[in-house]
């Protein structure tokens, strides 16, 4: 199968399912000239007369922006999109919710994203215990927080560390023997510190399907975060090992927020209390994870493959 990549060329998706697509004879060209099928990330950059098969992420959903107008171009795709991927079920909903209606027999299905086990290698043998935060393209939701729970864990375990990766935007970093800020750094470098790390939370409210949480789990390191974290829940629900505290507010609601908010992004007490005696059992039991079938990148491949070749028929 000859496939129209666009708007994905350079995504850590795509690299990551070439070699696959390169064993089984199918190509990626950057021209939809003798191609048989379009598939564009995000949105269409060009609406050609291929079959197409749109992969959404996240949407915007930011009350304190024009969010209607933000979702324009994807709201587009949406609707004129012979196939549509969504990241995860929460995506689907979301999308459904706000974007407009897809066409009637347009195919749909819901594709995690996808990794190689131990993409960064094995986990190895280290001090102490290390805690590992990343936002890669996007500002930290609820690092304020993360924070305010490392501090009250790193009291109970003092050979505790929080290493904290990717832009800080108006986020602010307290200075504390015990917290890292590393910044953005390159690929090579962040496997040793996956490599060595014990435990990640992810706590950001409606993700669709967070690389950062996927890395971690291929690595082997436990997730912990909340029921109202998106495909970041959904994730951590199929991999033994990983932690889902509940009362963090309803799945379901997929209305508009002002969602880098204080008061959306607290966290209830009885939400914090059970985040830090879950960071305490992780620190007892030192236990790593495995990487389920779903999110292995061969079994990603072969879903979207499955798609295009759908549309395409």
């Amino acid at each position: 199968m000859n496939i129209f990549i666009d708007n994905g060329e350079g995504h850590i998706m795509t690299k990551r399912m070439i070699p696959i697509l390169k064993k089984q004879n199918h190509k990626l060209y950057l021209n939809p000239q003798g191609c048989d099928v379009q598939l564009s990330f995000v949105r269409f950059g060009i609406n050609t007369k291929l079959p197409k098969v749109v992969r959404i992420d996240g949407i915007y959903y930011n009350t304190m922006i024009n969010w209607k107008a933000q979702n324009q171009s994807i709201s587009n795709s949406h609707q004129i999109a012979d196939g549509i991927i969504y990241q995860s079920y929460y995506s689907r909903m979301f999308c459904e919710a706000l974007l407009s209606k897809r066409k009637k027999n347009a195919k749909a299905a819901v594709i995690y994203n996808g990794i190689e086990p131990y993409w960064c290698g094995k986990p190895n043998d280290h001090e102490g215990f290390n805690i590992i935060i990343i936002g890669k393209h996007r500002r930290h939701k609820r690092l304020k927080e993360i924070i305010e729970l490392f501090l009250k864990f790193h009291k109970i375990n003092t050979d505790s560390h929080l290493h904290i990766f990717g832009l800080l935007y108006d986020n602010k970093i307290p200075k504390h023997p015990a917290i890292f800020y590393h910044g953005n750094v390159e690929r090579t470098e962040m496997f040793s510190y996956l490599r060595s790390s014990d435990l990640t939370l992810h706590l950001s409210k409606r993700d669709s399907c967070p690389n950062s949480v996927l890395e971690c789990i291929s690595a082997g390191i436990p997730v912990i975060t909340t029921n109202n974290c998106g495909g970041a829940t959904e994730m951590c629900k199929m991999t033994p090992g990983c932690i889902i505290i509940d009362g963090d507010g309803d799945y379901n609601d997929v209305s508009p927020v002002p969602h880098y908010s204080e008061e959306w992004n607290a966290l209830p007490p009885n939400v914090e209390k059970n985040i830090i005696e879950s960071m305490v059992s992780v620190y007892e039991t030192r236990h790593k994870i495995e990487l389920p079938e779903m999110l292995n990148i061969q079994y990603v491949t072969k879903k979207y493959l499955e798609m295009l070749n759908n549309v395409k028929n």
